[in-house]
């Protein structure tokens, strides 16, 4: 339910920003076509409905970036990271088994196709489409099991340049990861250093 909620807020914002910057800003034509890198780093918060009692939530992320950016305000590239989402360590657990230490974690690394509209001077706003490997480890009785599984998944991200020379632009921004196969989420906040491959 929650889920839903910070979803639908996202939903509008995007709609908003989207609508009020198509009646102000026009494209221009006087811009180099631009492929840039970008590289994130900062923190998650995993957002779900898991009860679990001591399931920490927070961690920090690694995310790349590769925009193709033509003369006008949209861009176009591909995202990638990694970007751990909880972890649970229990000590001496009782199970039917017997008495052992349990570290359960999860992982993702996502795969999107991204869009990016800069809406103002130094503000970019982002959409992306894809999946994402969830990558699940347990470990307990000495015995470590490692799965993996795909699913959907899908971003929105603002970001606000607050420094930028002719090839460096440092970042600060803030992404949302929707999760479909196990319907949570991750709030990402990080410093972007984005890198001006070439230009033509």
């Amino acid at each position: 339910m929650q889920n839903n909620f910070i979803r639908k807020i996202f939903h509008f914002f995007f709609f908003i920003v989207i609508l009020f910057n198509s009646e102000y800003k026009g494209q221009t034509t006087n811009t180099l076509y631009n492929v840039s890198f970008d590289i994130g780093l900062g923190f998650t918060r995993y957002v779900t409905a898991l009860p679990q009692f001591g399931l920490n939530k927070n961690s920090f992320n690694l995310t790349g970036r590769i925009m193709w950016k033509p003369e006008h305000l949209l861009s176009v590239g591909f995202e990638t990271g990694y970007v751990p989402l909880y972890n649970l360590r229990t000590d001496n657990y009782n199970s039917v088994f017997g008495n052992t230490d349990v570290d359960l974690s999860m992982i993702a690394v996502p795969v999107f196709l991204t869009f990016g509209m800069e809406i103002f001077d130094d503000i970019i706003i982002y959409g992306g489409v894809g999946g994402a490997s969830l990558n699940s480890t347990a470990d307990y009785f000495d015995n470590r099991v490692i799965s993996a599984s795909w699913t959907n998944a899908y971003e929105l991200a603002a970001s606000y340049s607050f420094y930028k020379t002719k090839k460096l632009d440092f970042s600060g921004e803030f992404k949302w990861y929707n999760f479909s196969k196990v319907e949570d989420s991750a709030l990402i906040l990080q410093i972007t250093i984005g890198y001006n491959l070439f230009s033509y």
